[in-house]
């Protein structure tokens, strides 16, 4: 489509057009093919927009770590960077954010919008994000028609927290194209499985949902509105839902705190009574969080724990069930019992948190006026009759219908008065004549049920029990009527049993617990009794029962035993239903069901002894309670307490009518024993869940549980040798640990680290009670060891999903996981390598590169590869093994990792190279699958011109003939299959015509200065550098380099530049034209003093290019302040320093200080120095303020008004062979500076001047300083020398200061000091410049030591280590001590310790001092004397003297004549007249000057 409309000539998935050369090394073909970018470019899959006109589009990079510059690449080949304003009304730029780091949108779209954009973000050394992005018409014809029916779901709430994650997901609903997530920022995200959005991850769809994302670590960014959405394809029709969705967080004020679901439940309202009780709660799976309570009149919420503290109040210990629970009671006249309360509770449960809230209200019951509910829907019941005698029991009975919760009961006495039925309370009625009336406790099968026992006459009446309930938030009220009649001697309802000939019939009388006699009344009116002697043929009585008093069987029934007014016998069809098996114990009550089928005409119950009972609300029998039916049941049985005749096998059946058909439905039941042993232990009905099978490596570990609802009873573990293990007991078994489950109602434990001895199978048991529900959860696993090449293979529905395909690069990551399914659980989650090995994925697995996703609400298996490999390309599996409701699945994600891999390339990574010559491409390695190299290419290139090079058949080599300016590109060499291999190489051709100046190139020499620059192209490989006289100044690789150290007008003319460069073989000639011209003066600094009344103002300011950085005030004492814009220290402030504002296209910076009531030592001269990022200004300015001299004493005098130069210091010190420096200033800028030694040396320094002897040392002539450092000193330095300077104000004379200088052989120097007067002996040792000693050590000839850490007594330890001097001292000394002592000492600025001795004078005369030198030096001085002594030299030394003296003169001599007449060279002339001239001057001028090579003749 974008071909038809001229936009692109050619589109791959890349969105940049190329050209793909496949070599053939067998025939020498070359086939056009695919390409893709550079290594150094990643460029995401091309995501693809079908729009109509108008609609807009937007283009976005996901963001990383790293911040680049972003751009826009236009269909059109323009690109337009982010940082320049859009001069595009139809592109809009956005700001970035935590998801994308670049954001544009395109629209209203037109014709002129369509195609191939391209947005990419560009980071520090060229590396770039790329993601293109295609947009396209979907009806080229009318382009304004609507194609896409949106619809948008019911809107969602998800409460969350900072650093949580949560899932979001829209339904299937066809064919997906494309998932889309709106932030609330609006920013518009294509999502996939290889999106790479920081903070928002794709997970694997199923068949409920279309696009499943997460979000999280939630930052404030994700708080707001989201919209998921959708788009599909049915049957060409296009579709789009929309589910939005807010967040909003849990708790504003502290973001970070756990965000928890929250469910209000209905308000309740308790009717109570006087002195009694009411039990609140609210419960959820999992466990518990915390337990919270509303109180009437109470502002702050209390927590229910150990400090609660509320009178009336009680918090109802629950175990471990995850339950919130309290009573509140009992209750009198506090007025703020009967008001609304809230009850919270807080849970977690598998990644889930719930938080339920049940708002209540307390009412005092006035049974004359009861509360009424509104809202609730009413329900009429069928009306029952309990026809009695006095003292037995009823026990009307409403049974649970639809799961729903029983909020609360009540019952209407026969005097129409209503009370509310409360557990436990079973006398408050008594008052109002009605004993005996007890509530029976709600449980899974009864909502509301009262007890009266005895019945009396005064029970006698028509009743009405009430359950009000609950259930998905909607509520319910149901009313079942009741009759009460009572007598002595009565006749029970006449019970009417249809039945087939030749079958049996019971005709019995229920137990009452009395003695009676038994009698049978026949239809003929016969009576007889029913005792031993009782003999009728086809009729047998039994003896009497727990249910019943009399009972006979009629069997089989005769056309004579039925009722004469209806003799036809009716025909039922048998239906039965599988066995129940129900686990009890003696004293529990269990509810035998059977589902509602038809018309019921009779309910019936067959007893373990045989008898056939007809039951019905008026014919029940001890043990047996009528529970009412509803729309699922049509019989609910009651049995219970059970006992010793209740155990065996039930029938419970219904005789039903079905459009004019007779059905019998029979549901056979067995009570069984949980426990024969000890029938009264309390019986659990037992689940066996699926086998599972834990495939384990060796020192692995691995949890396992079962969980439940309400109370953990006991954890138990079956081991594979037959043991049942206590796990809540002291019985510790090897391998298993129990885990504490805190609040959850579970028994979890961990199995490892695994050993031989665990392999085998187990079972879990875990015991629960709830609401009398008692539940055994048994798990049983296996333990077997993994083997990778023989997995495991179990018999499940394998469900294979479609394969995935994953593009990657090595160092990338890849994400792939099984969203949970269905509701299934997890079992076992394993991965299958491209090798075929497969291995299960939990504790103890480890491969480099892979981390597993932990299995949640959400997640059911998955893995991230993170960074990729080149090992990992190839086909994988992801296998989730669930279960659900019994039933075993097992799930297979296959997919293939395509992973691309850098090789090198010879040349490498870049090439520069000229138009018209030829390129060689090739791998630096050989490779097997050279067969199968193809050649990527810029757009646009001739195919022509590529040939393979044969030389390099196996590194797959290619030469590019004639290359030009379209060449330019990326070129890369790829191949392989799943791990494709590419080398790519970066080329630039250069035009030859473009580059190569025809004309010399200027430059200019600053006269009289040094310089040094570069010049010539900067991609400069190799480089030699003429002059006009043919003199080298350069010949080395890199750039060309000039560094002249004084620019002459001789530097002028033609210069050669011998250049090699990327991309040609033949270096190429560049001639420079050198010109010199007079250099400007640096730029000067401007300086003022302002006085106004007791402040003085000092001001610098400079005009230069370059920027600000700081600047600071030296006084007359040296003293430097630091100005800083509104800060006042002392007398001294500023204001404004370093104001920079513009000025004849320059910056003009300025500094002030500003001083208040100026002193004496603020008085003289100040200097001022502006640091910039390319030099440093310095000025000088004289402050003169005579009210600072009035009172002080010799102000005069100390104040300097001129510039006087001063030596830094009047002495320095230095040893023989390292270096020697001294300096002088003064408050001026300096024009020259030089330094003279006594032997009458001259050094001109100069801060531009280097020179390998000594250096120009100082902050630089402007700063007024003059500084020399010698590298290397002598002993003929020593001496008086003198500092010489020039100012550069001409009016003032040069300035002289004076240094002594003092050289020493040795680093350090010692003196003895030996009184005669006193006897004491000291010795001394110090550094000839006050470096500082590590140590000191003094040795006595006969080996006795003492170092400056030495505690001995006589000797006294004196001098400073960090002043570089020590010293001892003894006030008697002895013999040995008068002897020599050597002394050693470690100076801190050099490796090594330094010995030497301090020796006895030949004389000791009555007060001896003595400066030791080093032995070599004495030996010197000694020689000297011995001169002296003699007055003169032997004469043996003269003769070979005189010889070498008339030789020199004579080779002088000649070698002068040969140059004076030498007329070709004069400048030869000029170099050996100058030099010779100097040689005899008398004052030798010694490297004052740059070395001059001579110049060739």
């Amino acid at each position: 489509m974008l071909q038809l409309f001229g936009h692109l000539e050619r589109m791959n998935e890349s969105g940049l057009t190329k050209q793909i050369y496949r070599a053939n090394v067998c025939d020498g073909e070359v086939s056009t093919g695919k390409g893709s970018l550079t290594e150094a470019t990643v460029t995401l899959p091309q995501i693809n927009h079908v729009v109509r006109a108008n609609d807009y589009v937007e283009l976005n990079v996901p963001r990383t770590t790293d911040n680049g510059i972003c751009y826009l690449l236009f269909p059109s080949g323009h690109i337009h960077r982010f940082t320049e304003e859009s001069p595009y009304g139809a592109v809009k730029i956005h700001n970035p954010n935590s998801f994308v780091s670049c954001r544009a949108v395109i629209g209203p779209l037109d014709q002129n919008l369509l195609g191939v954009w391209t947005i990419y973000e560009e980071f520090e050394g060229g590396f770039q994000r790329r993601q293109p992005v295609s947009i396209a018409y979907a009806n080229p014809m009318n382009p304004d028609a609507q194609f896409r029916v949106v619809t948008t779901l019911e809107h969602q709430s998800t409460v969350t927290n900072y650093g949580a994650t949560f899932f979001y997901a829209v339904r299937r609903n066809g064919n997906v194209q494309s998932c889309h997530l709106i932030l609330p920022d609006q920013a518009d995200l294509v999502v996939t499985a290889t999106s790479q959005y920081p903070g928002i991850r794709w997970h694997n769809t199923n068949s409920n949902f279309a696009c499943i994302i997460s979000l999280g670590p939630v930052h404030e960014e994700m708080i707001g509105h989201f919209t998921l959405y959708a788009r599909y394809s049915n049957n060409g029709q296009q579709t789009e839902f929309r589910q939005p969705m807010t967040t909003f967080l849990y708790n504003p004020k502290d973001p970070y705190e756990q965000a928890y679901n929250v469910t209000n439940n209905h308000t309740i309202t308790h009717v109570v009574n006087w002195y009694t009780n009411l039990a609140v709660g609210v419960s959820d799976s999992g466990t518990q969080m915390g337990c919270y309570l509303d109180i009437p009149g109470e502002e702050e919420r209390s927590i229910l724990n150990s400090t609660f503290n509320y009178p009336g109040v009680a918090i109802v210990p629950v175990g471990n069930t995850a339950a919130c629970r309290i009573t509140i009671g009992p209750f009198h006249d506090r007025d703020n019992f009967f008001d609304d309360w809230m009850l919270i509770g807080k849970f977690f449960n598998r990644d889930r948190f719930t938080e339920i809230r049940q708002p209540f209200r307390i009412a005092l019951e006035d049974p004359s006026r009861p509360v009424t509910e509104f809202g609730r829907h009413e329900s009429d019941l069928d009306s029952v009759q309990f026809q009695v005698r006095h003292g037995v029991r009823i026990e009307p009975t409403i049974a649970v219908v639809n799961s729903r919760a029983t909020d609360s009961c009540h019952l209407v006495t026969p005097d129409g008065l209503q009370f509310a039925l409360i557990d436990g309370v079973d006398k408050w009625m008594e008052g109002y004549s009605y004993p005996g009336i007890r509530r029976i406790s709600s449980s899974s099968r009864i909502a509301c049920a009262v007890s009266i026992e005895p019945v009396s006459d005064n029970h006698m009446g028509e009743w009405i029990l009430i359950s009000r309930e609950s259930r998905n938030g909607e509520r319910f009220e149901r009313r079942m009527p009741f009759e009460v009649l009572v007598g002595v001697g009565y006749t029970l309802p006449l019970i009417t049993q249809r039945v087939n000939l030749e079958s049996k019939v019971d005709v019995y009388v229920n137990q009452t617990g009395d003695t009676e006699s038994c009698h049978l009344m026949f239809p003929d009116e016969n009576t007889y009794e029913l005792d031993s002697d009782f003999d009728h043929t086809g009729v047998t009585a039994h003896k009497s029962s727990r249910f019943l008093s009399c009972r006979v069987t009629i069997d089989p029934i005769q056309s004579t035993s039925l009722d004469p007014e209806n003799p036809g016998a009716d025909i039922y069809t048998v239906t039965t239903h599988t066995e129940i098996i129900y686990v009890t114990n003696f004293g529990a009550t269990m509810f035998p069901t059977i589902r509602r089928t038809g018309e019921i005409q009779s309910v019936h119950v067959i007893t373990p002894d045989g008898s056939d009972l007809m039951v019905s609300p008026t014919h029940l029998f001890p043990g047996m309670r009528w529970v009412n039916a509803n729309s699922n049941f049509a019989a609910i049985l009651g049995l219970g307490p059970i006992h010793e005749e209740m155990i065996g096998d039930w029938t419970l059946y219904i005789r039903t009518i079905s459009q004019g058909a007779l059905h019998e439905i029979r549901q056979p039941v067995r009570l069984s024993l949980y426990n024969e042993d000890d029938p009264y232990e309390q019986a659990y009905n037992v689940t066996v869940l699926n086998t599972v099978n834990n495939v384990v490596n060796t020192d692995a570990s691995f949890d396992i549980g079962v969980t439940g609802s309400g109370v953990r009873d006991g954890c138990f573990m079956i081991v594979p040798d037959g043991q049942t293990v206590n796990l809540l007991g002291n019985t510790a078994y090897p391998g298993v640990t129990f885990i504490s489950a805190n609040n959850q109602v579970a028994c979890r434990v961990t199995m490892g680290p695994m050993t031989e001895e665990l392999f085998g199978n187990w079972t879990l048991i875990g015991k629960f009670s709830n609401r009398n529900i008692f539940t055994e959860t048994r798990q049983p696993f296996s333990i077997i060891l993994e083997d990778p090449k023989n997995p495991v293979e179990e018999e499940r529905d394998i469900e294979r999903l479609a394969s995935l395909t994953f593009d990657l690069k090595v160092g990338e990551s890849a994400t792939v996981s099984l969203a949970v399914f269905n509701s299934r659980a997890t079992d076992s989650c394993h991965l299958r390598f491209p090798s075929g090995l497969q291995f299960v994925l939990i504790d103890g697995f480890s491969s480099e590169g892979i981390e597993i996703i932990p299995t949640s609400s959400r997640v059911s298996c998955g893995v991230t590869f993170s960074p990729i490999f080149a090992t990992m390309a190839g086909e994988w599996m992801l296998i989730a093994r669930e279960s659900r409701s019994g039933n075993l699945f097992e799930r297979q994600q296959p997919f293939i990792m395509y992973v691309e891999a850098p090789v090198l390339t010879v040349p490498m990574n870049e090439l520069t190279i000229f138009s018209g010559n030829d390129f060689y491409l090739r791998l630096r390695n050989k490779t097997d699958e050279y067969e199968g190299c193809e050649l990527l290419t810029p757009r646009n290139v001739d195919e022509t011109r590529i040939e393979k090079d044969d030389r390099h058949e196996k590194y797959c080599g290619y030469v590019v003939r004639n290359v030009g300016d379209v060449d330019s590109g990326d070129w890369a060499i790829v191949f392989g299959s799943f791990l494709t291999y590419k080398a790519t190489v970066t080329l630039t051709v250069i035009d030859v015509s473009e580059d190569s100046p025809d004309e010399p190139l200027n430059v200019v020499f600053p006269l009289g200065r040094h310089t040094t620059m570069h010049l010539g192209p900067e991609d400069s490989r190799f480089c030699r550098v003429e002059d006009p006289m043919g003199l080298v100044h350069f010949d080395d690789f890199g750039r060309c380099k000039v560094d002249v150290e004084l620019v002459t007008k001789d530097h002028e003319g033609m210069w050669t530049l011998n250049v090699g460069r990327p991309g040609t073989l033949i270096a190429e000639k560049i001639h420079l034209e050198v010109k010199t011209q007079e250099t400007d003066p640096p730029n000067k600094i401007l300086t003022s003093v302002e006085t106004v009344d007791t402040e003085v103002l000092l001001t610098c300011s400079v005009l230069t290019e370059n920027e600000f950085i700081d600047c600071s005030f030296a006084n007359p004492q040296s003293s430097i302040i630091v100005p800083s814009a509104g800060i006042g220290e002392a007398r001294y402030s500023s204001h404004s320093s370093g104001v920079t504002t513009r000025e004849a296209d320059m910056n003009k910076i300025e500094c002030n200080i500003r001083i208040r009531e100026p002193r004496v030592d603020d008085v003289g001269i100040w200097r001022c120095s502006i640091q910039t990022d390319l030099t440093t200004y310095y000025g000088f300015m004289t402050v003169l303020y005579p009210n600072a001299m009035i009172n002080e004493d010799n102000a005069a005098s100390a104040v300097t008004t001129e510039p006087v130069l001063r030596p830094s210091a009047k002495a320095v010190a230095a040893v023989v062979d390292e270096p020697l420096t001294m300096s002088c200033t003064l408050l001026a800028s300096i024009r020259y500076c030089w330094f003279r030694s006594e032997d009458g040396r001259i050094y001109s320094v100069n801060p531009e001047v280097k020179n390998d002897d000594y250096e120009y040392i100082g902050a630089g002539f402007d700063a007024g300083e003059c500084g020399l450092r010698l590298r290397s000193s002598a002993k003929s330095d020593a001496g008086r020398w003198s500092c010489h300077v020039g100012l550069r104000d001409a009016t003032n004379a040069d300035q002289v200061a004076h240094i002594e200088v003092v050289i020493s052989d040795w680093p350090i120097q010692t003196l003895r000091e030996h009184s005669a007067a006193t006897g004491a002996l000291t010795l001394t040792a110090w550094s000839h410049n006050g470096s500082s000693f590590d140590y000191c050590r003094f040795v006595r000839s006969d080996g006795f030591a003492l170092n400056t850490d030495s505690n001995m007594e006589g000797y006294t330890i004196s001098g400073s280590l960090s002043e570089g001097s020590c010293a001892i001292n003894k006030d008697d000394p002895n013999l040995e001590d008068l002897e020599a002592w050597s002394v050693a000492v470690k100076l801190t600025v050099r490796n090594g310790e330094i010995l030497t001795l301090i020796s006895v004078p030949s004389v000791d005369p009555q007060l001896t001092t003595t400066t030791e030198a080093p032995e070599e030096e004495e030996n010197e001085l000694e020689e000297e004397n011995e001169t002296e002594d003699n007055g003169t030299v032997n004469s043996d030394i003269w003769w070979p003297i005189i010889i070498v003296g008339i030789s020199s003169i004579t080779l002088v001599i000649a070698i002068l004549i040969i140059v004076l007449n030498s007329k070709r060279s004069p400048k030869v002339v000029f170099w050996f007249r100058s030099h010779f001239r100097n040689s005899l001057m008398k004052m030798k001028l010694v490297e004052n000057q740059q070395p001059v090579s001579a110049p060739s003749a």
